[in-house]
């Protein structure tokens, strides 16, 4: 690669340095920076300093309205005598902000006295403001508005909202119930000007500006893919969207397609000379595979990352270099010359679950060490999150095991010292700490006197079952009480210290992987069945002939969706289009499109439930809900007592109005291969499966063999037509045989105990023949 000039600026001298004496211009220069020193001092630190006015210019600036809603969470209550909730607001790299305030909405309990009680508000540990609780705001909703100096904000904030509260003169608990202040998440947020930055052609920044950890919201790329778009164009673009979707999370990500022209924004690019980029862009000729970084032509502050290539294989190149080489890249142009070959993943590796084929460390699951600690009176408790893969068959007498080691500092007395163990909010189980030195002369000399002990131990925990397809949370809870000191009435709280080991393990080895299809919930959960494979090795996509816009972004939601699902990018499936599938008849399908998949649907026997021509619903029956004696094999959703929806009957009609369709069912071409088809009698209506995908409530509502998507409505059914993927020990499937047949299950049980009679009764006619065989009767004499 050849080397980059870097270019320098030389300054020559001026006619003024050359014409005074340097000792002469050295001490004017001391003198002038002795005094601008003293001036400043003068004038206080910077951020006390009030903000200056903004340019006049203002036809950049953006105006955002930030509800804490979106930064923390639906409640905000601040509970105790001195509670404090830290909120957290960062900067993107390429904006600044001009202009800030923050509406504050609160209630304070009607209980705090008015002399002692107040809100303390800072911003990055400096403090902003102090909101008295006079005596008219008992109960009352307090409304304020603080304006924010610009300067203090930098790329990660913290809001801090600190409760200073007192309900009594004497006697006081710190913890009691009336010390509370609720702060309305909808009405309390911050109103920002925020102006774009310019920032420098360097590929060392990449993510950002497309992907900017201390955004918040959902992260939206555009991407410009050429007027005709081909399946290596299409599969090039899906690795970007999995990529980028791996880096969004739980933000998720969407991506706006454009064709020729380009957007407003920071966007992706792809160029070959077979499909050139859009007009007004001036780029030099590829001499291989290329990723440039470059400023919009129109827009400074706007920022394009162009992949470039000789032709689509090395436009592909290109892409897979930037994703796995960009430690690697600086400068605004880089060149990849060789990539190796990327093998497969195995499956279940996907990052974002955890391992199933060994233990698991604690350690392992949470962002560091710090989030296995509980400390001081009230402390909250240890959370560990995860993800597991869908299809964890968690069958009678198979369950998940917890081997918990902790340590903590028991406070006196020992009796009343309490571990307690709950998962996704559900109590587990409870015990008692002992300390470990209560049977030394020592120890029990301390705790005569009122010392804490130190207690350690283990416990090992079979856990109930759980929802595979969702985030997990195991809660540990050491809970503390408050009592009064010697002599006096002023109480306190015992302060504690305690610890999760992080090498305490969770354990699903003992779960096979199982499950009965199809479950849209997995997929709409987890990305199940294509998720198999975290590089989606295992799956083809099929999209129309001639995909549009609303096709190619639903194409890209879902693949970013992937990402998400799995937290690593996607790049070994492959894209194909409905006459090449005896091709890819061994992998599982997704299909992607509107009418022009429609016949493809309609010819399989093994099809979708609904079928959709134009305006025309041909309905395949019979459907039902999962309910009964069955309901263990699949649990119903979380809230749904009873089915909400009557069964799916056979019908044909003809409606004129729009219809998305997501189903899932056996593949026609193998068995045990899976198909998914999102669907819709016009692919605008695709906007609307990509759109509940991405919200957590809808995604939720996703389940069974059909699920009919109408705007804001997501209504599921199904499938009478069942079939199963994984394996499952002999002994699981003798149990999942007879539990899908009760009367097989019945009779069994009734010829067992027919066997067990019937031979305990030839064992008693055995018995009865050798006793009267070895006994002689004698007779007697008159």
């Amino acid at each position: 690669m050849p080397q980059r000039p870097v270019p320098l600026l030389l300054a020559a001298p001026t006619p003024f340095t050359r014409s005074i004496p340097v000792s002469t211009f050295s001490r004017g220069l001391r003198l002038t920076l002795v005094l601008a020193g003293i001036w400043a001092a003068s004038q206080g630190p910077a951020w006390a300093q009030p903000p200056s006015p903004p340019p006049e210019n203002t036809d950049a600036w953006r105006t955002v309205q930030l509800p804490l809603r979106q930064l923390t969470g639906n409640r905000l209550t601040l509970r105790g005598a001195h509670s404090e909730q830290r909120i957290h607001l960062g900067v993107r790299l390429d904006e600044m902000v001009v202009r800030a305030r923050l509406n504050l909405a609160v209630t304070p309990s009607p209980a705090l006295l008015p002399t002692l009680s107040h809100l303390q508000v800072r911003l990055n540990d400096k403090l902003l403001s102090v909101v008295p609780i006079r005596a008219d705001h008992s109960g009352e909703r307090i409304v304020r508005t603080i304006e924010l100096d610009p300067r203090l904000f930098v790329d990660d904030n913290w809001l801090s909202l600190r409760l200073v509260g007192h309900y009594t003169l004497a006697c006081e608990d710190p913890l009691h119930n009336s010390l509370w202040a609720e702060v309305d998440v909808d009405a309390t947020g911050f109103e920002l000007a925020i102006r774009p930055l310019a920032l420098e052609d360097e590929l060392a920044l990449f993510p950002a500006p497309w992907f900017d950890r201390r955004g918040a919201g959902r992260v939206e790329v555009p991407m410009v893919l050429g007027p005709q778009p081909d399946r290596d164009r299409l599969s090039t673009a899906s690795i970007m969207a999995s990529w980028l979707g791996s880096l969004a999370g739980e933000r998720g990500a969407v991506f706006p397609v454009r064709r020729d022209r380009l957007p407003d924004r920071h966007a992706i690019v792809l160029v070959s000379p077979q499909q050139p980029g859009p007009e007004g862009l001036e780029l030099p000729e590829a001499l291989g595979p290329t990723v440039r970084l470059m400023r919009h032509p129109k827009l400074p502050h706007v920022k394009l990352l162009v992949l470039q290539g000789r032709n689509e294989q090395e436009l592909r190149t290109a892409a897979l270099g930037l994703i796995l080489g960009r430690q690697a890249m600086s400068g605004s142009t880089v060149l990849v010359h060789e990539l190796a070959p990327i093998p497969v993943r195995p499956p279940y590796d996907a990052p974002n679950w955890v391992a199933t084929d060994k233990p698991v460390r604690l350690g392992e699951l949470v962002p560091e060490r710090a989030a296995l600690q509980l400390q001081g009176a009230h402390p909250d408790a240890v959370r560990v999150r995860w993800r597991t893969p869908p299809d964890l068959w968690q069958g009678p007498g198979r369950s998940a095991l917890l081997n918990l080691r902790y340590r903590t500092a028991v406070p006196a007395p020992t009796d009343h010292a309490l571990m307690s163990l709950a998962l996704n909010d559900s109590f587990v189980r409870a015990w008692r700490l002992a300390a470990a030195s209560s049977s030394d002369a020592l120890g029990g000399l301390g705790r005569w006197l009122g010392d804490a002990d130190e207690a350690s131990g283990s416990v090992r925990v079979q856990l109930p079952e759980f929802q595979p397809r969702q985030s997990n949370t195991l809660e540990v809870q050491l809970p503390l009480g408050m009592k009064p000191q010697a002599g006096d009435c002023a109480w306190r709280a015992e302060s504690t210290r305690a610890s999760v080991d992080a090498e305490s393990t969770l354990d699903f080895s003992a779960l096979p992987h199982f499950l009965q299809m199809p479950d849209l919930a997995a997929f709409a959960g987890a990305g199940f069945p294509f998720t198999r494979y975290a590089d989606l090795a295992q799956t083809a996509i099929v999209l129309p002939p001639q995909p549009d816009d609303h096709e190619i972004e639903t194409l890209l939601a879902v693949m970013g969706s992937f990402g998400r699902w799995t937290g690593t990018p996607a790049w070994h499936f492959e894209i194909t289009t409905p006459d090449r599938l005896e091709q890819v008849r061994d992998r599982d399908l997704l299909l992607v499109g509107g009418p022009q998949l429609h016949t493809l649907l309609k010819g399989w026997q093994k099809g979708p439930m609904l079928a959709l021509d134009a305006h025309r619903r041909d309905t395949r029956g019979p459907a039902t809900q999962v309910a009964g004696w069955r309901s263990w094999l699949r649990p119903a959703r979380e809230g749904a007592d009873t089915p909400a929806n009557p069964p799916l009957a056979p019908l044909q009609v003809e409606a004129p109005g729009s219809l998305a369709v997501i189903a899932g069912f056996e593949s026609p071409l193998q068995a045990g291969r899976s198909v998914v088809a999102l669907s819709s009698d016009q692919t605008l209506g695709l906007n609307w499966i990509s759109a509940a995908l991405l919200k957590s409530a809808q995604a939720a509502q996703i389940q069974g063999g059909l699920t009919v998507v109408r705007e804001q409505e997501v209504r599921s059914y199904e499938s009478a037509s069942v079939y199963h993927t994984g394996q499952l020990p002999w002994t699981a499937r003798m149990s999942l045989f007879l539990s899908m047949y009760p009367w097989l299950a019945a009779a069994a049980l009734a010829l067992a105990l027919g066997l067990l009679v019937w031979a305990a009764r030839i064992r008693l006619k055995l018995y009865a023949a050798r006793r009267l065989k070895t006994t002689r009767v004698t007779p007697t004499e008159p």
